[in-house]
């Protein structure tokens, strides 16, 4: 019996604080971990944001000044990176798999487009989460179903309502239903699928007690501000990982997220069962919340910008978002589970199996690079640039200093003759020298030029430049020729150059539309499981404002997203010039006469013209040409209609020369035939004549006959 009570405590679930300390130790564990990598972070953010220290070496005022060379090419970066998304529209390609129908799948990538333009807004976060990953070699997307609503009272007074109004209200014959319909025209009552029930129950209620006698009524309604999938951009120094874990976010043991909310939010969240009532009982904002952190970027952030963030204005709770697996059931399985923690109080707001129907954990990694299975391996710009971003201040510094140098001279002058206070580099200063003493034995200024020192300094920065050229990808058009450092690139060098950047820049571009490829994938399976059942909106396409009507039915089923933009497509220019280009091509004088390229051909062509060279007013400009008209019946002739004349006229265009002699031959005959037939018909008539004849004499004689037949 011992043993068996035993295996029953055994597969009993664990309380809420074992839990708490289990999880949340592991937390604390991989940012003890990973700590020397967070102020590594620190010291990077540093080295881009040209945060220096004092410098009195050479000399005291020598020249501290830092380049924004690491700067100039992130953004380069991040602007290439970001027309992925920015210049190509429809941003996805959408493929059906398992059968399903195409049209839905166009409709889905319109739907789609809608969706992070309008309702996400997804540009500035896609920034913020692109000029991170530079920065810090990762960059972290979390995707999430956000629902918010706003809740307010109306009050309905009788005096406010028209003697129609009032009647319709107190007429048996007219039922709830029609009041209720007209309630909701009237008061703008929002029927969102969230809150249209609530809504429906309480008007139904004030019209109730309106009719029973109330004279003012307050109902509480709510409207829905907001009901769509969300996309969250998370610092990666507050994401924090296993420290072996590998680079697929999928094949984590776990992953949490740290950010701060506030207390309003989460008693919002209580309120409508999305975190426990009861845990959040416990909880409460520090109004002297120190939201500082010496050891974070964060508290550079703040230096830099010239704030102190210590008295939590906004009411702020630091809360811990975690998705590990975890045997909640305690049937010894661990299962995929989202936790919800609040660290300053050590309560668990939120415990359960994970909620998504594709069961995948809802964060995106963004990389600059892939060296190796390992979550921290990536580097940003300013750790792959420090030093030569170090060489190139350093070389800057150096001319600076040597041209200040040059600027104000030192002298030599001869002790006890010259007053050395007086020997200052002023325009229109005299330094006296008493008696007959030589001037250039008494003071005299060192020769300290360097003709070529110049030419030296801008040397070394080239090459650098050069070679971060080279090294990320990213054309500088300031650097010059490497064969004259004096002159300007050629254009064949410059396009040499460029085309070798763009081998560098599509491997950058290609892991970049890959992780914004999963976000859409998860944008899209968090809308076939949450969506309201139909959206009916206008979109804007390539052929102007166009009506896109879905529903969540329609868009159920497997589909493969790719990214359509890449290195190529993306940039405007190149778009343009290839559109140009096949401008060229297709609308000549050969390809039209020889029928290649029909009018409707060379009307899309103009038209892929504008639009790659980014006119909206196309349809202004350009008109579908008209189909052509259908082809005239063809005229059936009857041969033995037409004269001879005629016929060989008709043989002669159907390519058959006429046989003459037959032709006299075969008259000839029928000319005999004719003569032949006019005859026998001459005889048949003649035949007839007699007959005729012949037929009266036999008549006349019967009648002669009867005649003396009667007279006797």
């Amino acid at each position: 019996m011992a043993k068996n009570e035993a295996k029953v405590k055994e597969k009993k679930p664990k309380t809420t604080e074992e839990i708490y300390t289990k999880i949340y130790g592991m937390i604390e564990e991989a940012k003890s971990n990973s700590s020397t990598w967070a102020e590594k972070a620190n010291d990077f953010y540093n080295l881009r944001m040209r945060n220096k220290k004092p410098k009195n070496f050479p000399f005291p005022g020598c020249s501290n000044l830092r380049l924004p060379t690491i700067e100039t090419y992130l953004r380069k970066a991040k602007s290439s990176l970001l027309a992925l998304f920015t210049n190509v529209k429809p941003r996805m390609m959408v493929i059906p798999q398992g059968g399903q129908d195409l049209q839905n799948a166009n409709n889905v990538e319109k739907f789609l487009d809608w969706i992070v333009d309008v309702k996400i807004k997804l540009l500035n976060k896609l920034i913020i989460t692109t000029d991170t990953m530079l920065q810090h070699g990762v960059g972290i997307m979390k995707v999430i179903w956000r629902m918010e609503e706003n809740q307010y009272k109306e009050k309905i007074d009788i005096k406010d309502l028209s003697v129609e109004e009032v009647t319709a209200l107190f007429d048996p014959n007219i039922p709830d239903e029609a009041l209720l319909q007209f309630a909701i025209k009237k008061f703008n009552v929002d029927t969102s699928e969230t809150v249209m029930a609530e809504n429906i129950e309480n008007i139904t209620k004030a019209i109730a007690e309106l009719r029973n006698g109330e004279t003012k009524v307050e109902v509480s309604l709510k409207d829905e501000i907001y009901n769509c999938a969300d996309v969250v951009p998370c610092d990666p120094t507050y994401v924090y990982v296993p420290t072996d874990g590998g680079i697929d976010i999928q094949d984590l043991a776990w992953i949490a997220h740290e950010y701060f909310e506030r207390y309003d939010c989460l008693k919002y969240k209580a309120e409508n069962d999305v975190i426990d009532k009861s845990a959040l009982e416990d909880v409460d904002y520090f109004a002297g919340l120190d939201l500082q952190d010496e050891k974070n970027v964060n508290f550079t952030k703040d230096m830099r910008e010239g704030i102190e963030r210590i008295n939590n204005p906004s009411n702020m709770v630091r809360v811990i978002d975690m998705y590990c697996y975890y045997d909640l059931d305690g049937d010894k399985v661990n299962e995929k589970c989202h936790f919800l923690l609040a660290p300053d109080f050590s309560v668990i707001l939120k415990k359960q199996r994970l909620e998504n129907d594709s069961q995948k954990f809802p964060f995106v990694r963004f990389a600059t690079e892939i060296m190796d299975n390992r979550w921290f391996s990536a580097r940003g710009y300013p750790e792959h640039l420090e030093d030569m971003s170090k060489e190139i201040d350093a070389q800057h510094n150096q001319k600076l200093d040597s041209q200040t140098i040059r600027n104000a001279p030192i002298f030599t002058f001869r002790s006890g003759i010259v007053n050395p206070k007086l020997v200052k580099f002023i325009p229109g200063q005299g330094i006296p020298v008493p008696g007959t003493t030589p001037l250039n034995d008494a003071i005299q200024i060192m020769n300290n030029n360097n003709p070529g020192i110049e030419f030296s300094y801008e040397r070394e920065e080239l090459m650098l430049k050069t070679t971060i050229q080279e090294y990320l990808g990213q054309m500088d058009y300031s650097v010059q020729s490497m064969i004259n450092k004096r002159q300007p690139r050629t254009l064949g060098e410059v396009q040499m150059q460029s085309q070798a950047a763009n081998m560098v820049f599509s491997l950058d571009a290609a892991m970049y539309a890959q992780s914004l490829t999963e976000v859409f994938t998860q944008i899209l399976e968090l809308c076939q499981q949450y969506m309201p059942e139909r959206i009916y909106t206008l979109v804007v396409g390539q052929d102007g404002v166009q009506p896109l009507n879905i529903s969540r039915d329609e868009i159920q089923g497997k589909y493969h997203i790719y990214c359509r933009g890449n290195d190529i497509n993306s940039n405007p220019q190149l778009r343009a010039q290839k559109a140009f280009a096949r401008v060229q091509v297709l609308l000549n004088p050969q390809t039209m006469q020889i029928g290649v390229v029909t009018p409707m051909n060379a009307f899309e062509v103009l038209k892929n013209y504008l639009q790659s060279d980014g006119e909206l007013a196309w349809q202004a400009m350009i008109t579908p040409p008209q189909p052509p008209p259908p082809p005239a019946p063809p005229i059936k002739l009857a041969m033995d209609d037409l004269e001879d004349g005629e016929k060989a006229q008709v043989l002669q265009r159907m390519g058959i020369q006429p046989d003459i002699r037959g032709r006299q031959l075969k008259s000839q005959s029928i000319t005999q035939e004719k003569s032949v037939e006019q005859e026998s018909k001459k005889v048949d008539n003649l035949t007839k004549i007699v007959d005729a004849i012949g037929g009266l004499d036999e008549s006349e004689e019967g009648e002669i006959g009867g005649n003396e037949e009667l007279g006797g």
